[in-house]
């Protein structure tokens, strides 16, 4: 899985940038060319980009599970937190789901501020 990390973490960064060509080409193919190139880009807009705007770091508590996206491609869900650059504000929770299609390892599909009870590790 660390070949997948490496991909998320390479997005989770493009996010925090702000870089929406960077991750739009990221995503998965199969992904852009079901719900479109222009609904992708707007929720990253919208949502991905803004939730990674404060970004700092990964917090070190991280749940990895084997994962098909709905187009049968296999790879990993990662479910983490982001911690902010601004002190006062906790840990937010996020899920990236990263699938190898072809030779290509993409992003299947990011969930912002989505907790997901027994597979986001508690905080200390």
């Amino acid at each position: 899985s660390e070949a997948f990390r490496a991909v998320a973490d390479t997005f989770i960064g493009h996010a925090a940038k702000g870089e929406a060509e960077a991750l739009l080409a990221l995503i998965s193919p199969n992904m852009l060319e079901y719900a479109g190139p222009e609904a992708v880009s707007g929720i990253l807009a919208r949502s991905v980009i803004p939730f990674f705007e404060p970004f700092r770091a990964v917090a070190t508590n991280v749940t990895i599970t084997e994962t098909t996206d709905g187009f049968g491609s296999h790879g990993f869900a990662y479910y983490m937190y982001a911690e902010s650059k601004k002190k006062k504000e906790k840990p937010r929770p996020f899920v990236i789901y990263m699938v190898r299609e072809g030779d290509a390892i993409v992003v299947a599909n990011i969930l912002v501020d989505h907790f997901v009870e027994g597979r986001h590790q508690p905080l200390g």
